[in-house]
C-alpha cells in the first residue's frame, strides 16, 4: 500500500504541459472510425460522444491516497484455467489504470434470487445485470475501493427486451459487471486461450473506464468504442485513443509514457503482437 500511496502523491505533481504535448503527439496515431455498418454499435445507437470539457464538467471519479483500489469480485464457479486468466486480467488492469487491483474471493451464483434469472434464446442461464450492480456490489463496496467490478461466470442481460450484454456499469456508484460466458472458445489452449484473454481484457477495461467517467468513444478506434457483437469486439483495439487517454489521465494523474511502457511490457509477455505494435507507435 505504501508504494501506491507514494506513486499517487508523486505523480499528482507532474507537469501538466508535458502531458498535454504528449497527447497532441500521439493523436497522430489515432485511427479514424469507418462509417458504421448495419448491426454495428454506432449504426444502431446514435451517440453524441464526449468532449474533454464535458468530461471535466461531469466531475469524474478520482482516486485518492486512501481510496485507490480497483476490486474484482468473481461470481460463480471458475476453474483453474479461468482463475489464471483472471490473474492476468488483474495484472493488465493494474497497468492500464496505474492503480492497485485486487481479486476478491469468489461468491456463489446462489446470491442471485430466482426472480433475477431467465433462460436465454440459446437455452442458457442469464442473470439480470442491473441486480448485480444495485443489490450485490453496492453492499460489498468498501472505503478503499475506487471501483468494484464483478466477473460473472454466467451470461447477462440488461433488460427484458435485450438478448444479452457483455458488461454493464454504473458511473454514479462506480460498480460494474462483466460476463465471461461469451468469451469462451471450443478449445482453451494456444490461440484460443489468447482470444479469450483478449476479450476479457477489452471488456473489463471498457467497463471500468465507464466507472471513471468515460463514455463511449466516437472519435477514433478505441477500447471505449461500443460493441454490438463478439465479432465487433474482436475487431476492436485494446488501445485508448488520445482523447480518452487524456481524460483518464486527468482523473488518475499517472505519467502517460510510463503507463504505455508498462502496458507494452505486459502485452509482450503475453504474446499480443498486433496490439503491441499498435501501442508501440505511441512511444515513437
Amino acid at each position: 500500500m505504501q508504494k501506491w500511496v507514494y506513486i499517487f502523491l508523486l505523480v499528482s505533481i507532474s507537469c501538466k504541459s508535458n502531458h498535454e504535448d504528449y497527447f497532441k503527439r500521439i493523436s497522430a496515431n489515432d485511427e479514424k472510425l469507418e462509417e458504421p455498418k448495419p448491426g454495428e454499435w454506432l449504426h444502431e445507437h446514435k451517440e453524441k460522444g464526449q468532449t474533454f470539457q464535458r468530461f471535466v464538467r461531469s466531475n469524474p471519479t478520482k482516486p485518492t491516497a486512501l481510496k485507490n483500489t480497483i476490486s474484482i469480485q468473481p461470481i460463480g464457479l471458475f476453474d483453474n484455467h479461468q482463475n489464471r486468466q483472471l490473474e492476468k486480467m488483474r495484472q493488465y488492469l493494474e497497468a492500464f489504470f496505474q492503480l492497485p487491483v485486487e481479486i476478491l474471493p469468489a461468491i456463489s451464483n446462489q446470491i442471485i434470487p430466482g426472480t433475477k434469472w431467465r433462460i436465454g434464446s440459446e437455452n442458457q442461464h442469464q442473470i439480470l445485470a442491473p441486480y448485480i450492480l444495485d443489490s450485490v456490489l453496492i453492499k460489498r463496496k468498501s472505503d478503499k475501493m475506487v471501483a468494484l467490478m464483478a466477473i460473472s461466470q454466467l451470461d447477462l442481460y440488461p433488460k427484458p427486451e435485450w438478448n444479452f450484454v457483455f458488461g454493464l456499469s454504473s458511473l454514479k456508484n462506480n460498480v460494474g459487471v462483466t460476463s465471461i460466458h461469451r468469451f469462451r472458445t471450443r478449445n482453451q489452449t494456444g490461440t484460443d486461450t489468447l482470444l479469450f484473454l483478449r476479450r476479457l481484457l477489452k471488456v473489463s477495461s471498457h467497463e471500468i473506464g465507464h466507472m471513471f467517467g468515460l463514455k463511449h468513444c466516437i472519435e477514433a478506434r478505441c477500447v471505449m468504442n461500443g460493441s454490438n457483437s463478439l465479432d465487433e469486439t474482436d475487431r476492436g483495439t485494446l488501445r485508448l485513443c488520445s482523447h480518452c487517454q487524456r481524460k483518464i489521465q486527468f482523473s488518475i494523474q499517472f505519467d502517460p509514457e510510463d503507463r504505455t511502457k508498462t502496458l507494452l511490457n505486459f502485452l509482450n509477455s503475453i504474446g499480443f503482437k498486433a496490439d503491441y505494435k499498435i501501442l508501440h507507435t505511441d512511444l515513437n
